[in-house]
């Protein structure tokens, strides 16, 4: 296998890439999210978590990122992510994922 180095556009850390609905999202630093349907044009959004996204899954047709300080947010179509609010002042280190399908796709 060969790795070809990809420009981001963040100088963030990233800590989670995973696919989601076809695409990959990548999670870190400040609550950067990134997002691309190729593994090289990636798009950024605004995940609403202000120091480190930690964590990223999907129940239903909507996607979560969760992180730091127990915030959230979430989209259905990768464009627009809505707070998700907060439910503790602590680090949300984990995402449960009940299927892939954010966005509605099959």
């Amino acid at each position: 296998m060969n790795w070809t180095s990809r420009a981001t556009g963040t100088t963030n850390w990233l800590y989670r890439v995973r696919t989601l609905d076809g695409r990959l999202v990548a999670v870190g630093e400040n609550g950067v999210l990134l997002t691309s349907t190729n593994g090289t044009n990636w798009v950024a959004g605004n995940s609403g978590v202000t120091k480190l996204a930690e964590r990223h899954g999907a129940v239903g047709n909507t996607c979560y990122v969760v992180g730091q300080p127990g915030r959230g947010a979430a989209s259905t179509n990768f464009s627009t992510w809505t707070s998700a609010g907060s439910i503790t002042t602590k680090s949300l280190e984990g995402a449960a994922t009940q299927t892939d399908n954010c966005g509605g796709r099959v």
